[in-house]
């Protein structure tokens, strides 16, 4: 650490922006770290918090709150999205780009996750906003799911489609004012989307 902090310190001599990225996550006493970090790198340059929801509860340590630093969240990605990731040896730009057939949903929602953690480092000027417009191609319009993805073979884009039916379905038996026609409607049609669920 004392030869990196050398070597931030001849970069900031020079005019270097230097950013650094302080990663807490859930469940976990984060106020002697972010200290730290400020304490010692505040100085050469710029300390950003990012909340990483690793496990989806967002259960983040209440002394965060009212920082002056600023923060950016980084949302929680199912296991089964992520193990689509790390099935092809590839920077993460090239698989976005080029997703692997069958896996092209459960792309996009990595690419989705990507664009908006890009899109809050473009709010605090640490990336240029014309960089988005590629990652915002790459972010197909996905269907909002009812169940979380845990495993690979459930992240196919014939399930991911089902999960999707689901979630539609189950938004529309829980819609107010429904007549009886309208609710019972509902209700065979979520049977039927949980029924094809089940069998993919």
């Amino acid at each position: 650490m004392a030869f990196l902090q050398t070597v931030w310190r001849m970069l900031n001599d020079d005019g270097a922006r230097i950013i650094f990225y302080c990663i807490v996550s859930t469940n976990a006493p984060i106020s002697r770290f972010i200290e730290r970090m400020v304490s010692t790198y505040s100085r050469i340059g710029t300390v950003v918090i990012v909340r990483n929801d690793q496990d989806g509860s967002r259960a983040f340590a209440a002394d965060i709150d009212g920082r002056p630093e600023p923060q950016i969240d980084l949302r929680h990605q199912a296991s089964g999205i992520q193990e689509v990731r790390l099935m092809r040896r590839a920077r993460l730009s090239a698989l976005i780009a080029d997703p692997l057939p069958g896996y092209r949903l459960a792309t996009a929602l990595i690419a989705t996750r990507v664009h908006a953690f890009a899109r809050q480092l473009a709010a605090v000027s640490i990336i240029d906003p014309a960089s988005l417009a590629r990652i915002n191609r790459w972010s197909l319009s996905v269907p909002k799911l009812m169940y979380f993805i845990r495993q690979s073979n459930n992240a196919t884009d014939e399930r991911i489609r089902c999960n999707g039916r689901l979630h539609d379905a189950h938004q529309a038996i829980l819609a107010e004012d429904l007549t009886d026609l309208q609710l019972l409607t509902a209700a065979k049609s979520y049977r039927e989307a949980y029924a094809t669920w089940l069998s993919r």
